[in-house]
């Protein structure tokens, strides 16, 4: 299986060992690393890559595998078990979908934000502050929502990742051990970082919609 598999079309390419791949051309190949040009929609992108990171690259329709097999050091997967587990890797960022984690992410901190600022009529009795509005927006939040931007990435970075079928762009890997893998190492990555981010954007919004939408100023 060469790195045409991997969709990279028939430009210089080259593919980390975590599946990120970029397409372009090649300006420098030496002994520690390898300087690439690849574009982008903002315009050509210079990189420079250590080959330590990189499974493998193709120039000029060859591919040549960087990856060495050492089983005393980090590198103790076979090339082929490599392989595999890029593949994977490569299959989770370009077929997986993590825009549910977002949102759900998202959606939950923001409904806890908001239940932060619920002032019930008991509190609002005990309270020094007299005439104080009761419900939504009457108090300020607490640091509680806070705690979800550590809660939600664990939740939605911990389990197995379920490979379906619409997931699996090398047909041929389907049941392999190191495909899955690679796969369910990047996705439960990608989770995370996406409950990460929803959950941060529920706290912002949590706290812009109470300062411009509070009932009482005390």
């Amino acid at each position: 299986m060469s790195v045409q598999s991997y969709g990279q079309g028939f430009q210089d390419s080259i593919i980390l060992l975590n599946g990120k791949t970029f397409r372009g051309d090649f300006i420098e190949l030496n002994d520690d690393y390898l300087v690439f040009n690849s574009p982008n929609k903002k315009g050509d992108f210079q990189m420079m890559i250590e080959k330590y990171r990189v499974f493998s690259y193709t120039k000029d329709g060859m591919e040549s595998v960087l990856y060495e097999h050492q089983p005393d050091s980090d590198n103790f997967l076979t090339v082929d078990q490599s392989r595999k587990f890029t593949l994977g890797s490569y299959d989770a960022r370009n077929a997986y979908s993590v825009k549910p984690v977002f949102y759900v992410s998202l959606g939950l901190t923001y409904s806890v934000a908001l239940m932060d600022t619920y002032l019930t009529k008991k509190e609002a009795a005990g309270s020094v502050t007299p005439g104080l509005q009761t419900g939504f927006f009457g108090r300020a939040p607490s640091i509680l929502p806070m705690g979800m931007i550590l809660v939600m990435p664990i939740s939605f970075g911990l389990p197995s990742t379920k490979v379906r079928e619409k997931n699996i762009l090398q047909t041929g890997l389907r049941n392999d051990q190191f495909y899955y893998e690679g796969f369910n190492s990047v996705a439960r990555q990608r989770r995370s970082l996406a409950a990460l981010k929803g959950s941060a954007l529920g706290v912002l919004l949590g706290y812009a919609s109470y300062y411009a939408l509070k009932t009482n100023n005390y």
